[in-house]
């Protein structure tokens, strides 16, 4: 596998993180009834794990 090829699936998998990130988002500003907190706070949580496995991607890729 060349250099261009890792570099490449890199990319793509950076940009499955961000999209999984978006949709946790998404779906947590969906819910807004109050026994929904803990849900929401668990989406936001999970959000916040893809945006860190994104800032790791980026690391190597670069």
């Amino acid at each position: 596998m060349t250099i261009e090829q890792i570099i490449k699936l890199l990319n793509l998998d950076l940009s499955w993180e961000y999209a999984a990130m978006i949709q946790y988002i998404q779906h947590a500003s969906m819910l807004t009834a109050p026994q929904y907190v803990a849900i929401i706070d668990e989406g936001l949580q999970h959000a916040r794990d893809e945006h860190e496995h994104a800032v790791k991607l980026s690391d190597k890729i670069q």
